[in-house]
């Protein structure tokens, strides 16, 4: 029924849905569908992290902490005693 809607959304043809027609737009519409989803679960992740560090350190700790992986060259190179220096309340 998703798919069926899905496809109706996109403006198909109900005949050529039911026919199996149009297969290409189809995929590309999955293949969005899942694309948005792995953004969504990225967005979740940082959400729960900072929600987590907020907890534990506070918001302005916890702001401090999600900077430090915003850049990754920049957490490369950063040294390891500097990092766990970072976590220590």
């Amino acid at each position: 029924v998703c798919t069926f809607a899905a496809r109706l959304n996109h403006g198909l043809d109900v005949r050529a849905i039911l026919s199996g027609a149009q297969g290409d737009v189809v995929r590309d519409v999955n293949r969005v569908h899942r694309a948005r989803i792995a953004v969504a679960d990225v967005l979740n992740c940082r959400v729960q992290t900072l929600d987590a560090f907020a907890t534990h350190y506070g918001k302005d700790k916890a702001a401090q902490l999600m900077s430090l992986f915003a850049d990754r060259s920049k957490l490369e190179a950063m040294p390891v005693h500097d990092f766990v220096r970072a976590f220590v309340k």
